[in-house]
């Protein structure tokens, strides 16, 4: 399968290392806006599997897209110290728009993308591509399932059952039986990224590289794995993070979950919310 991956920053950089060796991948497009980026994001791989790095080809044009089974972006920006949530989004809505113009993606493609806000970006690539909603996948999710995982048995609580639901980062929803201490947990998990970035100094999210790898693996090898992604669920009729089955068809199958009860209150109000940005999406704005 020939995979793209653009956008050559430190996601991107990074995941091309876990993938060049991956099997049933036979050819990644690594794009970006400058060759320099491309360039160095190939020799950064080279330096851990100078085999793999060969077959990667750099190119500043998106015109490869057409010939690309995966795509996989993730090119985006962050918040910065003066900006809203809004700001990023506008900014990242452009992005994929500038990504996709005089580009006619291949019927059988799947696209994966990492921008936020996730669940939008992924409602807007739909409509612009024509693809099957479940061939658009968001990533995320994965990341805010372990980062629950991790700190409820940090609390000492059964984390047996954990899941996740909703929409990846700030607004996440936990899902564990007990509830306990569930304010709590679902601030820590929410602000996870941001804590990050508060003691390292700088913004940074060093797990995505190798759980997006783990995503892609599921749709070369057509594993079907489970995993906690931004998908189209047809219960509700939008996108939503959800765990859902996960294969060379993009996100199917939406697994059914019992969520509790303070789960099932902040869900219901989300959903009510996520379809009127839904409905409002049509050009990215």
């Amino acid at each position: 399968m020939i995979v793209a991956i653009v956008g050559c920053g430190n996601v991107g950089a990074n995941l091309l290392q876990y993938i060049v060796n991956l099997s049933g991948v036979d050819k990644i497009w690594a794009i970006d806006v400058t060759n320099d980026h491309v360039e160095a994001a190939i020799m950064d791989v080279a330096g851990v599997e100078p085999q793999g790095a060969r077959k990667i080809c750099g190119t500043t044009s998106n015109l490869c897209l057409n010939e690309a089974d995966i795509v996989l972006l993730t090119a985006g920006v962050k918040i910065g110290p003066e900006e809203t949530p809004k700001d990023a989004a506008r900014k990242n809505f452009t992005i994929v728009t500038q990504t996709l113009d005089g580009i006619q993606l291949k019927k059988s493609a799947i696209f994966i993308t990492l921008p936020s806000p996730v669940d939008q970006i992924a409602t807007f690539i739909q409509k612009k591509t024509l693809l099957s909603p479940s061939q658009i996948v968001g990533f995320g999710g994965n990341l805010d399932l372990n980062r629950l995982v991790y700190t409820l048995e940090s609390q000492g609580i059964d984390a047996t059952e954990a899941a996740i639901v909703g929409e990846h980062g700030p607004r996440t929803i936990p899902v564990y039986k007990t509830e306990e201490n569930y304010t709590a947990v679902a601030h820590k998990v929410r602000n996870f990224l941001a804590n990050i970035g508060k003691l390292a100094g700088q913004k940074r999210n060093l797990a995505t590289g190798p759980l997006l790898a783990d995503l892609l693996r599921s749709v070369v090898q057509e594993k079907e794995d489970i995993h906690y992604v931004s998908g189209y669920h047809p219960d509700y009729g939008i996108y939503l993070t959800w765990p859902f089955h996960v294969g060379r068809y993009g996100a199917v199958d939406p697994l059914l979950i019992s969520l509790p009860l303070q789960a099932q209150k902040e869900f219901d109000e989300l959903v009510e919310q996520k379809k009127v940005e839904a409905e409002s999406i049509k050009d990215g704005h």
